[in-house]
């Protein structure tokens, strides 16, 4: 198998889709407002005819590209490229106002190379036994999982639990349309033919997050990076931020963090960012100087939230439930392939599998050739708004009808993403909705053979909700939906003290 991994990535063509994976992604990531899963989501259609390795490696190579492009605008705009470089904004703008943009620039790459080969590792190494772990899980404790990664998602996400559970429970509803996958009746179809199929994963997805996006680009004014000079010597720069990332356990510690925050359902890079900074901050001997221009500021951030990209697919890979934004849309890739999450992945699908992990290390190592063109950012910044919103919404009409030749799916998603588009205006989240989308079937699956087992059994209650493991996962999603509340009361004693 090795063999053939190592085969496969040495392909002139797979090395060629690893560099401009990386190159595609970062450009995306350095231009506010586009996101690491709005590009997935746009490129999701293409890999639809690709081999499954050929996929998951050019949508891995975006990712890391992505999340590593969005330290650019934090660093010379002080606004983040993506949500995940939020934290990078706290020290990397104020560096370049001091005249250290390169620095931090190269901080910023060399932070996220290390941060996820770390997090790569650990996809690596702990995936495999926790795909084999998921043989013990049957269908009821699937669908309590995914309520699990829905619940998650809505805690953290969310200012407002009721509408991040409404949004969650809206993309489930959405995957009920059609015909049902079990029962085979037709459902919410409203006599409509051109339903009974149901709606599509990628439709779902580039409905959701790319049509509002459209919207909202139509209305925004371009900000420009005046008065930011980046300027040194790339290689001087590079070897003195090396020598800093080594020099104590910043790197380590924030690396760590940001793989424990990714294999968190529902987290993300931008609280792995915020968690890890904030964690290098206490221990520092200065931390009073964070905030007005401290590299350590941006190696923690950029180290965190890179970690989070490879260690966001161990759950999504192992259990279904998919530890970012970004890693549903990956998730979603492999279901539209056909596969399934769980230890198939890893036994019949081993040689994919470790290709993508392969080409997380060599899109890793990519994104030093990202440093020869940090000069031209500061151009790239100023593309007029109405220009991206016009290629964003174009890319969506042609992948979305591409899928099936089939306009009602274009009209399909244009519906989903005008509705989620005042959905966001009135503060409902994405992110719940789209993960509803993405593990709707497999939930659903999981609580008809649930009940029909149930059944033959001689009673619902203990097979659904009296096994050791559901019995877990539904106070776990009970721990979840009391958060919010719980850190109310924790901030209000805080106060009072």
């Amino acid at each position: 198998m090795i063999a053939e991994v190592v085969s496969a990535l040495m392909q002139p063509s797979m090395i060629a889709i690893i560099i401009g994976g990386v190159f595609i992604g970062n450009l995306v990531g350095c231009l506010p407002g586009l996101t690491a899963t709005m590009a997935l989501a746009v490129l999701l259609p293409i890999t639809y005819y690709m081999p499954i390795s050929t996929a998951l490696v050019l949508m891995g190579s975006i990712y890391v590209g992505a999340i590593r492009g969005g330290g650019i605008t934090a660093i010379l705009l002080n606004v983040p490229g993506t949500p995940s470089d939020i934290a990078t904004t706290f020290d990397g703008f104020p560096l370049a106002q001091k005249g250290l943009a390169r620095r931090a620039l190269m901080m910023s790459i060399f932070a996220s190379i290390m941060g996820g080969i770390i997090g790569n590792i650990f996809l690596a190494f702990l995936a495999p036994p926790l795909a084999r772990i998921s043989l013990r899980l049957g269908p009821p404790e699937f669908f309590w999982l995914c309520i699990l990664g829905i619940t998650i998602m809505v805690s953290i996400t969310g200012e407002s639990l009721g509408k991040g559970l409404i949004s969650g429970f809206i993309g489930l509803l959405i995957t009920t349309v059609g015909v049902s996958p079990l029962g085979g009746e037709t459902r919410f179809t409203f006599d409509l033919p051109q339903l009974a199929g149901g709606v599509p994963i990628i439709v779902g997805l580039i409905g959701l997050y790319c049509i509002p996006r459209v919207l909202e680009l139509a209305q925004e004014k371009v900000q420009e990076a005046e008065g930011i000079i980046v300027k040194g010597s790339i290689h001087s720069e590079m070897v003195w931020v090396i020598r800093k990332w080594f020099s104590g356990f910043q790197g380590i510690i924030s690396s760590l963090i940001g793989t424990f925050i990714g294999i968190l359902p529902g987290a993300g890079g931008n609280i792995a960012g915020i968690m890890a900074y904030d964690q290098i901050k206490r221990m520092d001997k200065h931390p009073e100087e964070f905030g007005k221009g401290r590299i350590e500021g941006v190696l923690a951030a950029e180290t965190a939230n890179n970690a989070v990209v490879s260690s966001s697919l161990i759950p999504a890979f192992t259990f279904g439930i998919p530890g970012s934004p970004p890693a549903a849309i990956m998730l979603g890739a492999i279901l539209v392939q056909g596969l399934r999450p769980g230890a198939k992945l890893f036994t019949e699908h081993a040689v994919d599998m470790y290709t993508l992990i392969g080409g997380f290390f060599l899109a890793n190592i990519a994104l030093f050739l990202v440093m020869y063109l940090s000069p031209i950012y500061s151009k790239i910044l100023s593309v007029p708004r109405e220009i991206l919103a016009v290629f964003i919404a174009v890319m969506s009409v042609v992948g979305t009808f591409a899928i099936r030749g089939n306009f009602a799916d274009v009209m399909v998603m244009c519906t989903l993403g005008t509705v989620m588009y005042f959905g966001r205006k009135l503060g409902f989240p994405t992110a719940p909705a789209v993960l509803g989308i993405v593990l709707g079937r497999l939930a659903e699956e999981g609580l008809t053979q649930s009940m029909m087992i149930a059944k033959a059994r001689g009673g619902l209650l203990p097979y659904f909700f009296g096994r050791p493991i559901t019995v877990i996962l539904i106070i776990l999603i009970l721990f979840f939906l009391a958060w919010p509340f719980l850190q109310a009361q924790l901030q209000k004693v805080r106060g009072t003290k």
